[in-house]
Parts: C-alpha cells; structure tokens; sequence
C-alpha cells in the first residue's frame, strides 16, 4: 500500500480516539486551561506532548459541533478559528496555513462575540437558533422544491443572491 495513504489513515484513526478522549470528560480542557495559563498561546508544532498533539483533535470536534448548529469559525488571512468558552474563560482555538498547517490556542479577547460553550460540546446540547434554523430551511426546501417545478434553476440562485445582496447592503448601512 501506499505509504502516504498508509500514513493519513494512521493519522485519522489517531485523531479519531483522540476526539473520543476529548469528549469523554473535561480532563482535556482542564489541562487545555491549565496550559494556557502557563504557556499563552501554544501550537501543536511546539512540543510531541500528547495533548498538545491533540490541538487537532479538539478543533475537528468544535467544527463538528459548530457545523451541526450553523456556527462557522471566524476568518483570517491564512486560517480561521472558533472562539470558545470554558467556566469563565474565553479560548480561540483554530488553524493557520502557510507552508504547512499547525493548530493553535490563546486566550481570547473579551469582547468575541460567538463563542462556543464547551460544555455543551460535551453533552451534544444543541444551540437555541438550531431548531429555528433548521425549521425554516426545512420550509425554504419546501418553497424551493415548489417552485422548482416551473422555474430553471438558474432563475432561482439569481434571486436568492438579489435577496443575500440586498440582506448584505441593508446591514452595511
């Protein structure tokens, strides 16, 4: 077998308990709170620790939980992040590119305002806009399967733009 593909698939099946340890207890984000305050920012580039390997691991898990709940990360020029809360402290946990890519942690500044309670990472809560949001999708897919029937699809994404550009100029004012 390929030992590139022999490589990636080790690597999944790593990450893959190391997302299962993470979610199994706080532990992690205990040391995650613990390091931080000790270290600042730190990557998973710095140190063969396992838990600072596992920097990894907790951000597919915060994507996973953001993109079940319609939260997306925060952009940068070369990566994004999830701000994220834990008792009374804010996280920024993301990934950066540039000739490779590394995953970080640092405090966050007060004032971020979508911010990811961990704790409901860990229990699978659902965030309260989800059920609304998925409600009214549900009713769009409706509408757009209506209407679909008697307009070409190119019709339907030039309107839904119009009104996404008209949503976007109107919050700009």
């Amino acid at each position: 077998m390929n030992t590139i593909l022999e490589r990636y698939i080790e690597e999944e099946k790593i990450n893959k308990k190391r997302k299962e340890r993470i979610l199994e207890s706080e532990e992690y984000i205990n040391w995650l709170e613990a390091y931080t305050q000790k270290k600042g920012k730190f990557t998973n580039d710095e140190s063969n620790e396992e838990n600072v390997q596992s920097l990894e691991a907790l951000y597919l898990v915060i994507e996973e939980y953001g993109e079940e709940n319609y939260i997306f990360p925060s952009k940068t020029p070369f990566g994004c992040y999830y701000t994220v809360k834990y008792k009374d402290t804010s996280y920024n946990i993301g990934y950066m590119t540039g000739q490779g890519i590394f995953f970080y942690c640092e405090k966050a500044e007060e004032e971020e305002e979508s911010k990811l309670d961990f704790k409901n990472i860990l229990e699978g809560k659902k965030e309260l806009k989800t059920e609304l949001l998925n409600l009214k999708l549900n009713k769009l897919n409706l509408l757009l399967s209506e209407l679909s029937l008697n307009l070409p699809e190119e019709y339907l994404k030039r309107e839904v733009s119009k009104v996404y550009q008209k949503r976007k100029n109107s919050k700009g004012r």
